[in-house]
Order: C-alpha cells, then structure tokens, then sequence
C-alpha cells in the first residue's frame, strides 16, 4: 500500500468505495463505516460525510456511543472542508444536533462539549433550520444553561422555545 502513489491510492479507494456501496444497493448503510473511510481517501468528501452520519446512526442504534461520536465528529471535521453553503450548514446542523444529543447522554447536559454543540447547532439553525430543529437546538442550549446555573440565559431561551412553539402552532414542541 504504502508504495503505490497517492494519486493512484486515491483513485482504487474510489473504485473500492463505488463497488461496495453497488455491491451491496439498498444495504450499503450497513458498511457505511467503511463506505466512509474509503470515500474519505479518495477524496469525495461530500461521500464520506454522508456515510459517516450513517455509521454514527448505525452506532447509535447499537448503543455504542463513543463510536457514534467519534462519527459524527470525522464528519464534521470533513465538513468543514467543504466550501461554505446552505447545503454544508443544514449537513453541519442535521450532525451538531446528533452529536449533542449523544453528549448529553455520555457525559452529561453540563458538559463543555455539550455547551459548544448546541450553541454552534442554535447558531446554525437560525441561519438554515427547520422548525423542529431550531425547537432542538434552542431545548438542549437551555438545558444545558440550566445545569450550568445560568437561570436567566436558560429561562430567556426557554422563552424563544415556547414563542417558536406558539408562532408555528406546533404542538410536537
């Protein structure tokens, strides 16, 4: 491996990654951790963040958390490659919002990671959310404010969730 040329590397992951993901049609979620690494190494990035949401849901469903996060972080990270546009930031969001939700559980709603999760996902669902992500991002900052005994910062965004909630007259919030 470590003698053929990284062009050439490139090149036989993509051919790797195209033929699993044919290879197995509609079950390709199922390899999608290693659907993921080979898209990353040949550089279809745009692939590789697709498949590592996937392989972080996959974990998820497995309950093995620590994996889903280290997912759902590769693939921010590959985002972040990626040129700016609403396309990125909805992606950005869709994966901010899993990997506090994930953090929450395994380090607790107080946890700095928790905190910058959700105060990226808040900034970004203002920009590019949907209603029942912008209710998400805005729950989990206030939770999180809440436990960090920021009363007055967690009640005034415990006020914008109940104003969304009203506003779009969604009774799921």
């Amino acid at each position: 491996y470590d003698q053929v040329g990284l062009a050439r590397r490139g090149q036989l992951h993509q051919r790797i990654g195209l033929r699993l993901e044919a290879g197995y049609g509609a079950r390709a979620g199922e390899i999608a951790a290693q659907l993921a690494v080979h898209f990353e190494r040949s550089g279809a990035t745009a692939q590789a963040v697709h498949y590592a949401q996937q392989a972080a849901d996959n974990a998820a469903r497995r309950n093995a958390h620590y994996e889903a996060s280290t997912a759902l972080r590769k693939g921010l990270a590959l985002l972040a490659t990626l040129a700016e546009s609403p396309e990125r930031s909805q992606h950005e969001l869709a994966l901010l919002l899993t990997l506090g939700e994930l953090l929450r559980t395994t380090q607790g709603v107080g946890a700095p990671d928790v905190g910058d999760a959700y105060t990226r996902a808040y900034t970004l669902a203002q920009q590019v959310g949907e209603t029942r992500q912008r209710g998400q991002a805005l729950q989990g900052l206030s939770r999180f404010h809440l436990v960090q005994a920021q009363l007055r910062l967690a009640g005034e965004l415990c006020q914008q969730y109940c104003d969304l909630a009203s506003e779009k007259h969604d009774q799921t919030l």
